[in-house]
């Protein structure tokens, strides 16, 4: 009897259940034994939200300790726009908390996405009020905000973070790595009501907040500094001013100041002024001027080439070379080679370097740091522009000398200048002095660093003492302090055109670069000022900055030389005499004026005409100091030649002053008296032939 067809599709149904509950089965097994991780993942996804921990970020501390970047606990906002349940209430409490329009609040409350910021770490008073209100949709978020103590105090060095907290500016962009630390991580569980609780069961990752790091500022100096800067600025109507200090024997910077200054704590209005957050002192590039003078001379020292008695003709002050006119301001004629320094002689700077030569400038030049870069903690640090002497016009040497044409950030000067107050070794220039645990007192130290020697500690010496006559004597006095012994040299260099070939004739950077002698450590600072309006000498403008600071410095609880008993001058109480510039002058006349102001005249030779001077007109003596008249009549013969006068018996000084009257170059051999001389007395030479006289002690 055969099935009918209902009986068959009964069959159908049921076979085709079986293999659907059989491929079920199968699928079911496959999820349970092959897919169950991943599908436990989306379950977990779904229910649980990671909560992130944030690490505090570590604190940026002067020498001393005290605090110049820190964290604090503040909070953000947003919105949650499919959890607000009153759109007009919720839109109109915002605006008023946060001092947003409402147009602007509305639209953030009907965005299609999950989650937008309403405000990020608002101020205390805002905070409160939003903390006040109890609205669905508002998202409150715990973090810690970035502020600095001192304001703006350091700020080019400190720098500023994002709102995020990582470093963008300064030391918090350089040392990011170590002051961030890492953030934690808990987890939130979901209800069915779409509610969040912390899990009871999930591990919970701790953060590690960030570590602090203590710099070599000493904020006190740094306010010191910030404070003579602005003063100065606000007096000349410059456009920016400088100022570094340095312990020449560690390399630490003890301040570093750039005025204009910005308050980091409001650095959103400052980031809308182009090169204010810019530390100029480590990034920019200027043409140094005749402080960068140490380099020639230290070479011509160093070599033998010339030394300091040596006469250099620095031609009255005009000196064409190259179809080109060199000019000072001084108007020197001939002259020792330590008033060529003193006196900051371009002409007799470069005639100098005509005798060394330009590969031996340069390799000096590289010595001292110029070309490369010499700090280990600095951002954007640029190693300056010394080219190869290959690529060197006729006009390079001449220039280069005295500072012209090359160009170097304030930095690599004072590094320079450390180095002569080193004894001639060049260290490297650091901001970070350790690195520490949160909450500690001790970390890992930065040690000091030394780069090289740039030449032998006698050199060095000899330096230093044309540098303290640049002060007592010369283009620095007005940076000289009383009872301390400061070592120094001014430089005024043109600005190059923008935008067009050659030097302006109207701006100019005034710069003071020197040291306290006679005091440990040594404490070196520099003074720059870009584009003072009116005067514009660097004796003038940053000299006297200068000399204000390291006052201050003085007269500080804490100074660095307060170990130290103040070391009066010998000469304390005694009255000082600028010596005038007499010659020309009738000898009578010369005489009676010297002896009014408290001078002894010494006179040399039987005219009636003073023919030259010494000391030079400009230096400092003490009253009663003795100036010799020279009014010796020369005989030249009528072919126009120099008869040679005798020297022999004569002091070294007697000796030279006659040679410079009778436009002679000498060369010395020992010192005393004149015991010998070549050519011999009353012989006829050619204008600038060159005398030899030896010397003996008696």
């Amino acid at each position: 009897m055969q099935a009918g067809p209902h009986v068959t599709r009964q069959h159908f149904v049921v076979v085709l259940l079986v293999l659907m509950w059989i491929a079920l089965a199968a699928r079911l097994g496959v999820i349970q034994l092959t897919e169950h991780d991943g599908y436990q993942a989306i379950a977990l996804a779904q229910r649980m939200d990671p909560l992130v921990i944030e690490a505090q970020r570590g604190c940026i501390m002067d020498r001393n300790g005290e605090k110049l970047a820190a964290s604090r606990v503040s909070a953000s906002y947003g919105i949650l726009p499919r959890n607000i349940q009153n759109l007009d209430k919720t839109v109109r409490l915002l605006a008023e908390a946060a001092g947003k329009s409402k147009s602007f609040i509305r639209k953030m409350c009907t965005s299609k996405e999950n989650f937008v910021w309403l405000i990020r770490q608002p101020d205390s008073s805002v905070m409160r009020k939003l903390n006040s209100l109890n609205l669905p949709g508002l998202s409150k978020h715990p973090e810690f905000k970035r502020y600095y103590p001192l304001s703006g105090v350091g700020a080019q060095i400190i720098g500023i973070t994002d709102i995020d907290g990582n470093g963008i500016e300064g030391c918090e962009l350089f040392l990011n790595d170590d002051l961030s630390g890492r953030n934690g991580q808990s987890t939130l569980l979901r209800d069915g009501k779409n509610k969040l609780k912390k899990s009871l069961d999930e591990p919970i990752v701790k953060p590690q907040d960030g570590l602090d790091v203590v710099l070599t500022i000493d904020w006190r100096l740094q306010e010191i500094a910030e404070a003579e800067l602005e003063s100065c600025l606000v007096n000349t109507k410059a456009q920016w001013g400088g100022a570094i200090i340095l312990d020449a024997v560690t390399g630490e910077i003890l301040a570093m100041a750039n005025v204009p200054k910005f308050d980091p704590n409001k650095s959103k209005i400052f980031s809308k002024t182009p090169g204010y957050m810019r530390n100029r002192l480590v990034t920019d590039m200027i043409e140094p001027g005749s402080t960068f003078k140490i380099v020639t001379f230290a070479e011509a020292l160093e070599s033998g080439k010339i030394k300091e008695n040596d006469l250099v003709d620095c031609e009255n002050g005009k000196y064409k070379i190259y179809k080109h006119v060199i000019d000072d301001f001084h108007k020197l004629e001939v002259v020792p080679a330590s008033d060529v320094f003193i006196h900051s002689s371009n002409i007799g700077t470069v005639k100098i370097a005509q005798k060394i030569g330009k590969k031996k400038l340069y390799e000096r030049a590289r010595l001292f740091g110029f070309g490369e870069v010499i700090g280990s903690d600095f951002p954007y640090e640029t190693p300056g522009r010394l080219h190869n002497p290959r690529e060197w016009s006729g006009l390079s040497l001449p220039t280069i000398s005295f500072g012209q044409g090359v160009a170097v950030s304030p930095l690599q000067m004072i590094m320079a200048y450390g180095a002569i107050a080193n004894g001639g070794e060049l260290m490297t220039a650091r901001i970070v002095k350790e690195i520490r645990n949160k909450g500690e007192r001790t970390g890992r130290r930065i040690e000091p660093e030394k780069i090289r020697n740039t030449m032998l500690p006698e050199t060095a010496r000899r330096l230093t003492e044309l540098l303290v006559g640049v002060v007592e004597e010369g283009t620095g006095k007005n940076a000289a302090v009383p009872h301390v012994r400061i070592a120094g040299k001014t430089g005024t260099a043109q600005k190059v055109r923008k935008g067009a070939k050659g030097y302006s004739s109207r701006d100019y950077v005034s710069s003071f670069i020197g040291f306290v002698e006679n005091r440990e450590p040594k404490i070196v600072c520099l003074v720059m000022i870009d584009s003072p309006k009116g005067a514009y000498y660097a004796s003038q403008i940053a000299a006297p900055v200068f000399k204000n600071i390291i006052n201050r410095m003085i007269n500080m609880n804490g100074n660095p030389w307060e170990s130290m008993p103040v070391e009066r001058n010998d000469n304390a109480g005694v009255k000082t005499v600028k010596v005038p510039d007499i010659k020309g002058k009738d000898v009578r006349t010369a005489v009676e004026k010297l002896r009014k102001l408290g001078l002894n005249p010494v006179l040399s030779g039987d005219s009636t005409i003073v023919a030259q001077q010494f000391p030079l007109a400009g230096a400092t003596l003490n009253a009663g100091s003795d100036i010799t008249l020279y009014s010796n009549v020369l005989t030249t013969s009528k072919a126009g030649l120099i008869m040679v006068p005798d020297l022999v018996g004569k002091s070294l000084r007697e000796a030279v002053q006659d040679l410079v009257q009778a436009k002679l170059e000498v060369k010395v051999k020992g010192s005393g008296v004149v015991t010998l001389q070549k050519p011999r007395a009353g012989v006829y030479v050619d204008h600038g032939t060159v005398c030899m006289i030896a010397c003996n002690k008696k």
